[in-house]
């Protein structure tokens, strides 16, 4: 499992990087530059990614990007020390993302906040779930970035949706090897034999989906 969860965030955000800018903040007027990642080392991992983008709206700024799995309880803290670490360093504005991939029961927060002697420290930022999109919408959309996580977003479980996700994935040559990864989230939310069906390649035994899921007809 630990090899299918280190994607590489920079890489896959780095095929359209300023669709996934625009996407992420609303601003229409910006233009994604360089792509920075794993710069502080002591927080830094394989799902951080910093792009700096110049706006004719905003200027010059950079969004912090954090993908992980499932919810963590320590991301407010984290996300106020990389963003504040990402700001010192570049001086610039930052805006700062977390994106969860597998839904979870407990809602993730969109805030830093602590008091202590009468002194207060808040770190906000956005949060984004990947099961709340809608598949259909980013399946028609320009944001190559998702489409390996096409399975797992609302009505990502349809068979037809999924194989549409994965002829999009092998007409790019640069997502085409990101169809093992579609093929583990796909596991899912999908019984594994019908993974193994649409995807024509044998499911190896490392890649087990996150989720156990009963066989058919037993609960």
């Amino acid at each position: 499992m630990t090899k299918k969860a280190d994607i590489s965030s920079k890489r896959l955000i780095g095929i359209a990087p300023t669709p996934w800018a625009c996407w992420l903040t609303g601003d229409a007027t910006g233009v994604a530059g360089d792509l920075l990642a794993n710069e502080l080392q002591f927080i830094g991992r394989a799902t951080d990614v910093v792009i700096k983008v110049r706006s004719l709206r905003y200027g010059d700024y950079l969004i912090a990007n954090e993908i992980q799995f499932r919810v963590d309880a320590e991301m407010p803290r984290r996300m106020r020390s990389y963003a504040g670490l990402v700001e010192e360093r570049h001086r610039l504005p930052v805006y700062p993302v977390v994106i969860n991939i597998m839904e979870a029961a407990t809602p993730s927060p969109s805030e830093y906040r602590s008091a202590f002697m009468g002194f207060e420290a808040v770190q906000q930022y956005r949060v984004i779930n990947l099961w709340e999109l809608d598949a259909a919408a980013v399946l028609a959309g320009n944001l190559p970035a998702l489409l390996p996580f096409i399975p797992i977003m609302r009505g990502g479980d349809n068979i037809d949706i999924v194989k549409q996700a994965l002829y999009a994935l092998r007409s790019d040559p640069e997502l085409a090897d990101f169809e093992e990864f579609m093929a583990f989230i796909a596991g899912n939310v999908l019984p594994i034999e019908t993974v193994r069906s649409i995807m024509r390649w044998i499911w190896r035994s490392y890649a087990k989906p996150l989720v156990q899921r009963d066989p058919p007809g037993r609960r």
